[in-house]
Formats: structure tokens, C-alpha cells, sequence
């Protein structure tokens, strides 16, 4: 029906089809005893697909509040919780952590290169520049690049590596500040000007500063200080970001931390990769069903 639809439409600023061809379309009609079971098969698919996205966003829930527990109070030492805590810039934080700005945790804060590229993906073993939407809360996409032209030199230095702490720098609003952690990256992956990367210091684990910088006390100073005119074009500065507070536990509670959150996160990826697979199954069935290319079996 899509293609009949397709060759109706009218109009290229606003495409629209008139009410005479809408009737005029052809409709496969299965028995009713066929579209009831059709029906019952697909809303049982549903059904599933529903509970599956039930069960991310209770996860994804679960993993915003621990994260803010786990951000602010630890783990503890040695399997026993803290019992000491502080005042801080952050707020009540345990009583042996230190809080200092992110300027003095990192060695390494850069921004890459923004050549003019070609639209296409590059193939694996071809050189090719991130676009921002590499950088997701769900975590790093090295597949989101742009091919490097033959004519222009690459710059091996800015490559991004196992490790890196990502920033989006420049962008809409919502698209500012949003934090990546690199867990998996080929070679010839270049930074673009758009993306910030940060190499931290032997005092401070990666992952754990990209939970920290992706929490909520991080985030929201940041969305305090990004400048621009409008909304959809915002940016924040090296310097605002040298400046954002960071918790500091010992290196052995930072690693804790940063495993709990793994944890759930891992959860949540496979949760995603199950309904992936569910909305696929959906839309194959849809496809057999629905134009009678697999019938169903119904009581006679």
C-alpha cells in the first residue's frame, strides 16, 4: 500500500493525496477468521516489545539514582560503607575525598580538526573525521564519521583512542556537553573541532570521570555556562570545562564505582540489543502477514 500511496502524492511543499484516490486504493483482505489471527499474533509481539521497553526504562532509572548515590557517598573501604562525610562544593561527600576542578585531574584537553569531508562513512582502514552524533549517552559510535578526502594529509595525533573521555563542545543545546567514554575504536578515527578529548592523570580513572562528567551535579553546571544566541547553536569553552568541580576518591573505590555502573549499563545494552531484535521480528512479520506471502493456519 506504501507504493500506491507514493505514486498518488501531489505536491513537493506540502505532499498530500486526495480523498477520491485513498478509496480507490487496493487492500488485501484476508478471511476475518485470518485478520483476527494475524491480529492476535501481532499484539502478542507487542505485548512483549512493550514489557522489554518497560524493563529498559526501569533500568535506566535505577541507573540514574545509583549513580548519583554512588557519585556522592562510594562504595566505601573494604566492603563497609563510608560513615564520615563533609561539606563541599558538590555537597555532603565522604569525609576522605577530595574535590577539586577538572582542569587538575586531566593532562591532555584538545579539540581536532573539521576539514571539509565527504558525506559518506569511511570503509574500516580508511581515515575519517567523528561527527558529534558519535557522542551519545548511550555510549561512543565510532561509525558515525565522515570519509577524509584523498587530497588532504591526515593527523595521526588526533586520533581517538581506547580510554578517551569525549566531549561535544558545539551544537543544539541538548547536544553540548554530552560525555562518551571510548571502550572500543579502530585506527584512522579522527577528533573533529566539535568533540573535546580528555586524558586524565594518573590520580583519575577515565571511566570513572565520564560517569562524574555525565552525572547530574556536572551537567547541570555545565548547561549553566554554555554560550551562544540561540538554542540551536551553543558551545561551551576548554576553560568552562577546566573549571567544572570533580569528586576524587582513592583509585581503588573509583574503580568500584566505575564496575557498579558498568554493570547496569551492560544490563541495559542487551535489554536494547533484545527489543532491536524484537521490533525486527515485528516488522518481518508485518511484512509476511500482512501481504499474505505466509499464511496463517486458522480453526476450521
Amino acid at each position: 500500500m506504501t507504493r500506491q500511496i507514493e505514486a498518488l502524492v501531489v505536491g513537493s511543499n506540502y505532499p498530500a493525496i486526495n480523498s477520491s484516490d485513498v478509496k480507490n486504493l487496493e487492500v488485501l483482505t484476508p478471511t476475518k477468521p485470518e485478520q483476527k489471527k494475524i491480529a492476535a499474533i501481532l499484539t502478542s509481539v507487542d505485548d512483549v516489545i512493550e514489557k522489554t521497553q518497560a524493563q529498559i526504562d526501569k533500568l535506566k532509572d535505577l541507573k540514574t539514582g545509583m549513580m548519583q548515590e554512588l557519585l556522592t557517598r562510594g562504595v566505601g573501604v573494604d566492603g563497609k560503607p563510608h560513615t564520615e562525610f563533609k561539606d563541599s562544593p558538590v555537597g555532603r561527600i565522604p569525609k576522605g575525598w577530595d574535590v577539586v576542578s577538572l582542569g587538575n585531574l586531566v593532562n591532555i584537553m584538545e579539540s581536532g580538526w573539521s576539514p571539509q569531508c565527504h558525506s559518506e562513512q569511511a570503509m574500516t582502514g580508511e581515515w575519517c573525521v567523528l561527527k558529534t552524533t558519535a557522542i551519545q549517552w548511550s555510549g561512543f559510535n565510532f561509525l558515525a564519521n565522515k570519509k577524509l578526502p584523498s587530497n588532504l594529509e591526515p593527523r595521526p595525533e588526533i586520533q581517538v583512542e581506547l580510554g578517551d573521555v569525549l566531549v561535544t563542545r558545539a551544537g543544539p543545546a541538548d547536544r553540548v556537553g554530552v560525555i562518551s567514554y571510548v571502550e572500543v575504536v579502530p585506527k584512522k578515527v579522527m577528533l573533529s573541532d566539535k568533540i573535546i578529548r580528555l586524558k586524565t592523570k594518573k590520580n583519575c580513572r577515565s571511566d570513572f570521570l565520564s560517569f562524574w562528567l555525565g552525572g547530574e551535579l556536572s551537567q547541570r553546571f555545565i548547561a549553566s555556562r554554555v554560550s551562544g544566541l540561540a538554542t540551536s547553536q551553543t558551545n561551551i569553552s576548554q576553560s568552562i570545562l577546566r573549571s567544572v568541580p570533580c569528586v576524587v576518591p582513592t583509585l581503588e573505590e573509583q574503580e568500584a564505582i566505575s564496575n557498579t555502573i558498568f554493570a547496569i549499563k551492560n544490563k541495559i545494552d542487551g535489554s536494547e540489543r533484545k527489543l532491536a531484535a524484537q521490533l525486527k521480528l515485528k516488522k518481518a512479520l508485518m511484512q509476511d502477514l500482512l501481504t499474505g506471502k505466509k499464511r496463517v493456519k486458522v480453526d476450521s
